[in-house]
């Protein structure tokens, strides 16, 4: 299973995207601007590396975003979210509260990368009658 350690504290199942299949984030704040990897994400916020120090990046800084989500879900969500952790090569962003469709496009990525499949799908079937 791909879920981050420490999982059990958290709100939100989260997950650390494929190597060869990166989770992209445009982070857009008020002194800069960068395109960095995610380094995992759920449905409450994502992880981004940063490969060289952010000056302007500070704690509760609000920034614009776009999230390009890989695989079968390919899907670019425009949010907002709040930075939350800040350490020398990585920070967190909380979302702000997502559009329906945004929030089920980071669930059905973060269960297809947790369970290997999509959760609203293995839903739907269980609550389809089989045919005769």
């Amino acid at each position: 299973m791909s879920a981050v350690p420490g999982q059990q504290r958290r709100r939100h199942l989260r997950v650390r995207p494929l190597p060869d299949e990166p989770v992209w984030v445009d982070v857009n704040g008020e002194d800069f601007v960068d395109v960095l990897p995610a380094v995992d994400i759920s449905e409450g916020g994502v992880g981004v590396r940063v490969p060289h120090r952010f000056e302007g990046c500070g704690i509760d800084a609000e920034v614009a975003l776009i999230i390009s989500l890989p695989g079968a879900t390919k899907r670019s969500i425009t949010t907002h979210g709040r930075i939350r952790h800040v350490s020398q090569a990585a920070f967190g962003i909380v979302f702000a509260p997502l559009k329906p469709a945004d929030r089920r496009a980071i669930r059905d990525y973060v269960h297809r990368r947790a369970y290997g499949g999509s959760w609203w799908r293995r839903l739907l079937k269980q609550a389809t009658p089989e045919s005769a």
